[in-house]
């Protein structure tokens, strides 16, 4: 046992970081984290080994023990080495989303390839989705509607000089939201256009 701020020695998601409030755990009990995805460019390049993409631990709390000090979980995101993501051709991170107002599991992220692909957590249990634009169609931004039922993608359409809103549904599974994506896009040849 510990005093607060110790680093810890025990326990599964505070080894290694410091406890802000209560003693720190000795192994086993009760115990929870928050968790999510990390998006950047490694100093030695996107590729397969690196994708840029990481789970990081934000918050844990195990057998009276809390700590909000960062933690990183798994490196790369276990999502994006599973066989229908190809490190390859997603290309650089741009960005990652989750739902604000409502429970999300899974984030969406955007990659300069083109791709669009969820990233989960430990408990999650999805199954993840991807889904690719065309060439002529680069991601810029990416959001989640508050309750999970739709991702929108902003894209600029290299063909045409404009840019455009991608609109993707999310399919619930069992009754959870769980990202199966599916959609198209609007051209937008003003902001006032696609507000319409």
């Amino acid at each position: 046992m510990g005093s607060r701020g110790q680093i810890c020695e025990g326990g599964y998601l505070t080894q290694g970081i410091p406890a802000q409030a209560g003693v720190c755990p000795e192994g086993g009990g009760c115990y929870g984290s928050v968790s999510g995805q990390a998006v950047c460019v490694p100093a030695a390049g996107v590729d397969a080994a690196t994708p840029g993409v990481d789970r990081i631990q934000t918050h844990a709390w195990e057998q009276g023990a809390i700590s909000s000090h960062p933690k990183l979980r798994d490196s790369p995101e276990p999502y994006v080495t599973r066989p229908e993501y190809d490190p390859a051709s997603l290309g650089r991170p741009i960005a990652i989303a989750r739902s604000e107002r409502h429970w999300t599991n899974d984030g969406v992220a955007i990659f300069a390839g083109g791709a669009v692909g969820t990233a989960g957590t430990a408990t999650s249990g999805s199954v993840g989705a991807s889904y690719q634009f065309p060439p002529h169609l680069v991601p810029s931004a990416v959001t989640i509607t508050s309750t999970n039922e739709f991702v929108l993608v902003t894209l600029w359409n290299t063909e045409e000089i404009r840019g455009e809103l991608a609109v993707l549904s999310v399919l619930s599974v069992r009754g959870r939201p769980r990202p199966r994506l599916r959609g198209g896009t609007t051209a937008c040849s003003t902001p006032a256009a696609c507000a319409s």
